[in-house]
């Protein structure tokens, strides 16, 4: 009974704290929030405050980032104070961190298992009892068949030890104030988070007196939606109804705030603000010396006395002893036997080598001059009063934006959707069919081409579309700005059929010229689209054929497209009842080839074929007939020389099979001597081709070089 009563009253206590949010948090509520299509939302808190109050808001732990970077709090007659908030811990670690751990919802016996050792007042049977916690244990009573287990807490009381029965205790109280405070922290603890996911977000505000302040901040959010109903009757008019669709995912309801819808695309990113960040440091290990052994004297086994039985001398070895300024002199063997060489420092000392140990500088830490005086006395000093500026700069318009205002105030529960109306007129709209073989190769679809002729900027979305009192297809669209039209695809036009048939001509060459050695050739090429539209229907057809664009092909005829968009031609047709039409597309390409009458690529073949074209001018084929002049004669030059060069292999290979056979026979037979005679008669070959060889290569390189001068003084437009 005690268990279920603790229970309550922790319950209760959660309750209350909760109420007390509540009711702090309507000193400033939402008044209004304006959401972005990319996936954020602003909300402005605005209310009065009186004197220092603290508001507490409650965010989801993956919001506390986009809080830490965004939160902007205004108060005119005071000043805003600190923003404090919950450890990204989970509550079972932040419980933990108290005396009193509540992380499993201890019953009463756990809860007085946890503070043993502590001083408690307990009533129990009407008598009233303090003493210490000794333990507590279970006992087994056997109620009939029953087995029950009761708890006992003993008590060092002035009287003795005392166990008092957990069932029989009326009241207990905690004697340590201190323990009392931990517990009411944890059970604040409890009642700020009512859940894992929620954390606890406290704004001061400081002043004095009754003033306005206000708060915000940007948050996630979903992007909100459009979605439209577009109604035609038989006179083509046309009213179009939209819908803004919005989702409160936040932990709070709205209540009659200001919503503003904005389609945009500001810059928003996220940044991990609530993870704590260290920075890593290098760890340093101090230098270890080994302490030095003490050394073990003989005794002085002279009559002689020792100089340090005289008075004077022990006196002047204290003084070598003392720190004073002997002890900083020298090396090794200065006034003190374990002195560093060249230091002045004992062994295992580090500072400053012109400080001496035991300076009064390095010991005090006092500073050396007025100059360092101060800067210790600034550091630390710093002012965090920062005055309050209105920003007098005006945002510069990024891209495309706009924004739909509602005008009623909108309330909308905790974690619910709501459709809102965002535009209820008439507008132009016109009936056609569109047509476009690459979604439908035999039928164009039925389309409504609608002008937004209202004064607001359609939010790309959904429409579905009601004609002659019925349901007649769905379409979207993208964003239309004032004054701009769309066309909206709902359904197939069965009554009207559509063929397509090209034909392409041959290229036809235009013109050809010379500049520096390279003909340029321009050539034409045309093709022709016939469409071929068939109405079955009883009333005339307004049609849309749409054609690809291609950066390639230029339209001939018709002069114009009825439209042309970013990737396409739309060309108009109207077609009566129940009759066959066709449309006609031309078009033509030009090509530009290059060929540089110096490279191999510029053969008899190519060169004979431009001047056998009908518009090349007797200029360009005169000079074409030298090039081709030229050529030839180089080509006679390179081809003796690989004839000579050809020859002087085979000369070559045929010494080698000589001198082989020779190594084989007897130097005194006639075959050694047929031999002989040959390779001389060879020898004398190869000396007059080598020579043959230079001279042609020269008279090549030659005529190479009047060509290439002649090519590059060569323009012939």
């Amino acid at each position: 009974m005690l268990g279920f009563r603790f229970t309550c009253v922790v319950s209760l206590c959660v309750c209350l704290c909760s109420i007390a949010v509540a009711d702090e948090n309507e000193a400033v509520p939402l008044k209004r929030l304006v959401m972005f299509s990319s996936g954020v939302g602003f909300f402005e808190h605005a209310g009065t405050v009186e004197g220092t109050e603290n508001i507490e808001l409650e965010f989801g732990a993956e919001q506390i980032n986009d809080l830490l970077k965004s939160l902007v709090v205004s108060d005119r007659g005071g000043s805003a104070g600190i923003v404090s908030y919950g450890s990204r811990d989970p509550i079972t670690r932040t419980l933990k961190t108290f005396s009193i751990d509540l992380t499993q919802a201890p019953s009463l016996s756990d809860l007085l298992s946890q503070v043993r050792g502590e001083k408690i007042e307990v009533q129990s049977l009407g008598e009233t009892i303090t003493g210490t916690i000794l333990s507590i244990e279970s006992r087994a009573k056997i109620d009939g068949e029953t087995k029950i287990d009761i708890k006992y807490v003993t008590l060092v009381t002035d009287d003795g030890l005392r166990s008092v029965s957990l069932d029989q205790v009326g009241r207990i109280k905690l004697l340590d104030k201190a323990l009392n405070r931990e517990l009411s922290k944890a059970l604040a603890v409890l009642a700020t988070a009512r859940g894992n996911e929620k954390k606890s977000v406290s704004i001061e505000f400081r002043g004095e007196g009754k003033r306005d302040v206000g708060l915000g901040y940007v948050r996630e959010m979903p992007i909100w939606k459009t979605s439209y109903r577009l109604v035609m009757d038989e006179e083509d008019k046309a009213y179009l109804q939209g819908w803004a669709i919005v989702e409160n995912t936040t932990e709070s309801d709205w209540d009659a705030i200001d919503l503003s819808l904005v389609s945009g695309r500001p810059v928003s990113f996220r940044m991990d603000l609530y993870q704590p960040l260290y920075v890593q440091r290098p760890l340093v290990v101090p230098e270890l010396y080994a302490s030095l052994v003490p050394p073990k004297h003989d005794q002085n086994m002279s009559e002689r006395k020792s100089h340090l039985s005289d008075p004077e001398e022990i006196k002047r070895s204290k003084s070598r002893l003392s720190g004073t300024p002997s002890f900083g002199a020298g090396g090794g063997g200065g006034s003190v036997p374990w002195g560093m060489p060249g230091t002045g420092r004992p062994m295992g000392l580090k500072g400053p080598p012109h400080l001496p140990y035991g300076s009064p500088a390095i010991v005090s830490g006092a500073p050396q001059d007025n100059e360092d005086r101060d800067a210790n006395q600034d550091f630390g000093n710093v002012d965090f009063f920062v005055p309050q500026s209105r920003s007098m700069a005006e945002a510069e318009e990024l891209g495309e934006l706009f924004q739909y205002q509602i005008a009623a105030p909108v309330t909308l529960g905790r974690q619910k959707s709501a459709m809102l109306p965002i535009i209820s007129e008439d507008v132009e709209a016109e009936r056609v069919s569109v047509y476009n073989e690459n979604v439908l190769a035999k039928h164009p679809m039925r389309s409504i081409r609608l002008i937004n002729n209202t004064d607001l900027h359609l939010m790309q979305g959904p429409v579905t579309i009601y004609d002659d009192g019925g349901y007649a297809g769905d379409s979207q669209f993208d964003d239309i700005s004032p004054g701009n039209d769309r066309l909206l695809s709902y359904a197939v036009d069965l009554n009207t059929e559509v063929s397509a048939q090209s034909k392409s001509s041959p290229t036809r060459m235009v013109s050809i010229a010379i500049k520096r050695g390279v003909v340029y050739t321009r050539s034409s090429q045309e093709l022709t689209r016939t469409y071929t539209i068939k109405n079955s229907g009883d009333e005339a057809e307004s049609l849309l054929i749409e054609y690809p664009l291609n950066g390639d092909w230029k339209l001939v005829e018709p002069e114009e497209p009825a439209a042309k968009t970013r990737d396409r031609y739309r060309f108009a047709v109207e077609v009566p009842a129940r009759e066959t039409k066709e449309l006609l597309l031309r078009f033509s390409k030009n090509n530009l080839t290059t060929v540089a009458l110096g490279n191999k690529s510029a053969n008899d073949r190519t060169l004979i074929a431009y001047m056998k074209s009908d518009v090349i001018s007797d200029e360009v084929k005169a000079a074409l007939e030298e090039v081709v002049r030229q050529k030839t004669k180089i080509a006679e030059f390179t081809k003796q020389r690989q004839q000579a060069v050809a020859e002087l292999n085979a000369i070559s290979k045929e010494q080698e099979r000589i001198r082989r056979n020779m190594q084989a026979i007897d130097r005194n037979t006639e075959l050694y001597t047929r031999y002989i005679t040959k390779l001389g008669e060879q020898e004398d070959r190869v000396d007059a081709l080598k020579n043959q060889i230079e001279e042609l290569q020269q008279q090549e390189n030659a005529a190479q070089r009047k060509l290439n001068e002649y090519l590059n003084g060569l323009t012939i437009e």
